[in-house]
């Protein structure tokens, strides 16, 4: 016999052609002669409650569990655009590149971006799960016995994820403290620790907020991205005047460079959750609703606006002749700059894994004890030394593009290269045909096959395209990316 798979076109065409095929799959489990037969993954085990990591409801919203509820489109768009219009957007500026490179590289990285946030959103598609965790367990350890290796899977994906988002609100609390400290007079002592004390406080309350709904973490973002807007706006004006503004940016590591901050500006890491948020149900994803498209229309949406507000910026700083100038004004910029770190700052804290306490803290007490605690780590690492700073910051940018580029490419390789998916087994033997009572089964599984075989056809170039695009962010794109990275750490360029 010989087995014809679905299409790995990540998901939704495999469940839709096994939609097709419902009845006869019914008919098929109780008739051994018939021509299609359905066969399931034995060593594939439905776990009771794959998002239950306790099965405590107490313990449940301490641990994030309702970060990313469901949310309205326009909310879902807002939280889609936001990450690309912070830091990484901010220091273009600071690390032009001649224009011939310069387009491309945010063309390049933008089109990146979109490709592999969709690569995310089939995968969830594909094993109906919302979290990266349960994406990255279906992966590398799907089926009975692994229970094991899933719990150290998921404890990983949750480290991975707490520091990523962590070493984010440490370094935008660290540059918006750089660039507040020329702003101030010198006579202040230890302008660092009260400019972070004073930011701490206003970031505070609103990240006290349980979810990413709650209104002032959403008009917090809001904010963010307007004076983001209002700031490209001065700051290319200034540029095309040929005005330098002075404003203070913060230095960065050894690997910040033209081409990667660009490729920082693009990358983010909440792209599972607020697909799941948008179909309204947060905790899992049960079939290819009508919103899949309306969420790959959103993420291209947000993906072209993020290009199209960053792409002025980047002309105009590459072919400017900046001269001293005192437009705008260099306090404005700077404060402008702030806004949009410290707004962001919340909702990296709310979307977090929390902070492990003890089950009797959290039943004692309402009181978040998690997000202080966060909040206090946030603070007290954007103190370090500047040395340590740099390492801190290099360090940001490998685990922001290996989550954003090599991570779903990784994944997508090892489901549908290395599992084995659903599959109809189409016998060949022709005797199994002989002992029909009627041609009417034969024929109604001759024009099944037949259906199989021409859906196969029609996504061939779909799978085809999928499959040399992951390879190629993978192996030329990440792989490159992080020699270079180690070269560069170790001094050889």
């Amino acid at each position: 016999m010989s087995t014809s798979h679905f299409d790995p076109e990540l998901g939704s065409s495999r469940r839709a052609s096994l939609d097709s095929f419902d009845s006869a799959s019914e008919h098929s489990s109780l008739d051994s002669t018939t021509a299609l037969v359905l066969i399931h993954d034995p060593d594939e085990a439905v776990e009771e409650s794959p998002f239950d990591v306790s099965g405590d409801e107490e313990e449940e919203d301490d641990l994030g569990g309702a970060a990313a509820p469901a949310l309205p489109p326009a909310t879902v768009f807002l939280y889609l655009l936001s990450p690309y219009l912070k830091l990484g957007a901010l220091l273009v500026p600071s690390h032009t590149l001649p224009l011939d490179w310069a387009v491309p590289t945010l063309v390049g990285f933008a089109v990146l971006s979109a490709f592999t946030r969709q690569v995310w959103f089939m995968l969830a598609r594909y094993v109906r799960k919302a979290e990266m965790e349960d994406v990255v367990c279906d992966a590398f350890a799907r089926g009975g016995g692994k229970e094991g290796r899933r719990r150290v899977i998921r404890a990983l994906v949750r480290l991975a994820t707490g520091v990523t988002r962590g070493l984010l609100a440490v370094v935008y609390l660290r540059a918006s403290v750089d660039m507040l400290i020329p702003l101030t007079s010198p006579s202040f002592g230890l302008r660092r620790v009260g400019l972070t004390a004073a930011l701490g406080v206003v970031t505070f309350p609103l990240a006290w907020a349980k979810s990413l709904a709650f209104r002032r973490v959403v008009y917090s973002t809001w904010l963010s991205v307007g004076a983001y807007v209002v700031w490209m706006g001065l700051e290319t004006y200034a540029q095309v005047r040929g005005a330098d503004t002075v404003d203070p940016s913060p230095r960065m590591g050894s690997l910040w460079q033209g081409i990667t901050t660009i490729a920082f500006a693009f990358s983010t890491t909440t792209t599972l959750p607020l697909y799941a948020s948008l179909k309204g149900t947060p905790r899992s994803i049960t079939t290819a609703s009508k919103h899949s498209l309306s969420f790959t229309l959103l993420s291209l949406l947000s993906v072209a606006v993020a290009t199209g507000v960053m792409l002025p910026l980047v002309i105009a700083a590459s072919s400017s002749n900046l001269q001293a100038s005192d437009f705008p004004s260099t306090y404005v910029m700077a404060i402008l700059k702030v806004v949009v770190l410290v707004s962001s700052i919340p909702a990296l804290v709310i979307t977090s894994p929390a902070v492990p306490m003890p089950l009797g803290m959290r039943r004692v007490s309402d009181v978040p004890f998690s997000k202080i605690i966060a909040l206090l780590m946030v603070g007290l690492l954007s103190l370090v030394p500047e040395k340590a700073a740099y390492v801190m910051e290099d360090v940001l940018l490998v685990l922001m593009l290996l989550n954003a580029l090599a991570s779903p490419a990784l994944v997508h390789i090892v489901t549908y290269q290395f599992k084995r998916p659903l599959s109809i087994v189409m016998p060949h033997t022709p005797a199994l045909h002989r002992h029909r009572s009627s041609d009417s089964a034969f024929s109604h599984d001759e024009l099944l096959q037949r259906k199989e075989r021409t859906l196969q056809r029609r996504r061939l170039w779909r799978r085809v395209a999928w499959d040399v695009g992951v390879w190629v962010v993978l192996l030329p794109i990440s792989g490159g990316g992080f020699t270079w990275a180690g070269g560069r750490i170790l001094g050889a360029w």
